[in-house]
């Protein structure tokens, strides 16, 4: 049995040479997963959809990884939220286009709150359960329109290895 990555966001070429023991049934068992990402690695979130795989044949439930990218080089060179370089190119861009930046710079920039309510709307889109939604969202820290788009990758891929 193997855990196979049937989908990505961003795109990412994954490695999967291990096999999984057999489980034994009523029996519960850990599973341990290591993601080691390529040095030349940009993005600030890894959304990873896993399906088990015995033989030609995969079974079982849908796996999903959702996770906030936080690099060394990233804190190291982290700015402050008060420096007057930073006000000053924020000043022209409008309130959805400053959030935009942030949250492609990592930086999370909406409440909990905000991240229930949209979840809750996505659920309500046809998006996939709420937490699921919720998942994804925080992984992306609230950027809704990506969220959709990997939702909609997540459930196509889905379709594609059941």
């Amino acid at each position: 049995m193997q855990l196979i990555p049937i989908c990505s966001s961003p795109l990412i070429r994954v490695h999967y040479e291990t096999s999984i023991c057999e489980l034994s049934p009523n029996r519960r068992e850990d599973l341990k997963l290591r993601v080691k990402l390529p040095a030349d690695f940009k993005s600030n979130h890894l959304v990873m959809v896993l399906k088990l795989k015995q033989g030609n044949t995969f079974i079982g439930p849908t796996f999903l990884l959702c996770t906030k990218i936080i690099t060394k080089q990233r804190v190291s060179h982290e700015v402050s939220a008060f420096d007057s370089s930073i006000e000053d190119e924020m000043k022209n861009l409008s309130t959805i286009e400053k959030q935009l930046k942030q949250i492609s710079q990592g930086k999370d920039v909406y409440t909990e709150q905000q991240l229930l309510g949209m979840a809750s709307v996505l659920s309500d889109e046809g998006f996939g359960n709420y937490d699921r939604c919720l998942m994804v969202l925080r992984a992306l820290r609230g950027d809704i329109d990506y969220a959709r788009k990997t939702l909609s990758q997540i459930t196509f891929s889905e379709a594609q290895y059941s």
